[in-house]
């Protein structure tokens, strides 16, 4: 069978989103510390710049951090507890004939998952896979068999009868 997903890749996940979050913890209190530096050289002359010069630091250090959070944090800690979630779910077999509706939807604050259809003699599966990894399965009108755990593919393997 062919894993679409591995312990590695989470370990992997939650080390790089850790990275962004620390990233825009340490923006953050550098502009903080770059502020309070700047309102030490505060002079009678020189104080309408110095305004200037704090809200733009300020500005741009919490629209950086804000962006390294929900960019890079939230989406990768999401995938990787999605990965975690669905390694601790029982597993289950399925062989079929694989077809890919193309409906995506978002599980908030996770990933984005399409819908895909396994067909079973009279009777349909609706199955899930992560949109990123929709593009490893074979085309449709492939047979396949599936491992699942809850209702996402993990793995698969083409077979012929």
């Amino acid at each position: 069978m062919t894993p679409l997903y591995s312990p590695e890749e989470a370990a992997t996940l939650s080390r790089r989103a850790r990275l962004y979050r620390t990233v825009a913890l340490i923006l953050a209190v550098a502009g903080l510390c770059v502020c309070v530096l700047l309102c030490f050289g505060v002079r009678p002359n020189n104080t309408p710049r110095r305004l200037f010069e704090i809200i733009a630091v300020s500005t741009a250090a919490g629209w950086a951090a804000i962006l390294f959070l929900n960019v890079g944090y939230r989406p990768l800690m999401g995938t990787a507890r999605h990965i975690q979630h669905i390694s601790g779910a029982e597993a289950a077999e399925y062989a079929g004939t694989i077809r890919k509706t193309g409906k995506l939807f978002q599980i908030p604050g996770s990933i984005v998952v399409q819908k895909i259809r396994l067909q079973q003699g009279d009777e349909a599966l609706t199955l899930n896979v992560d949109a990123r990894k929709a593009h490893l399965l074979p085309d449709d009108g492939t047979k396949l068999r599936v491992q699942c755990r809850g209702t996402f593919i993990t793995a698969f393997e083409v077979y012929h009868e």
